[in-house]
């Protein structure tokens, strides 16, 4: 699998613009689904980790891993995760 590609906060930042205005109503729901358990959580709502990275980098979410490969690269960017059903704090 290829390494995710390295971009700036203000990248994520603008990515979760881009998902909020574009995409945020084809992923109604997403949080109730089986295979999201982290969440992105920035100014007080909640985004999937994976598809935020996805619209930052222009890197196909299947070519990725969730989890632990997305949650440190979110991490090393300064945003908060969180588990999702818990909705508690992902230890470093």
């Amino acid at each position: 699998m290829p390494r995710i590609p390295d971009k700036t906060r203000a990248d994520v930042v603008s990515a979760i613009e881009t998902y909020r205005k574009e995409y945020a109503s084809d992923y109604a729901g997403w949080q109730k689904k089986a295979g999201y358990k982290f969440a992105l959580i920035y100014q007080g709502h909640k985004y999937p980790c994976k598809e935020i990275i996805s619209i930052a980098t222009g890197l196909d979410k299947r070519m990725f891993s969730g989890g632990a490969e997305s949650n440190r690269w979110l991490k090393k960017r300064g945003f908060e995760i969180a588990e999702f059903k818990t909705a508690k704090k992902v230890s470093k």
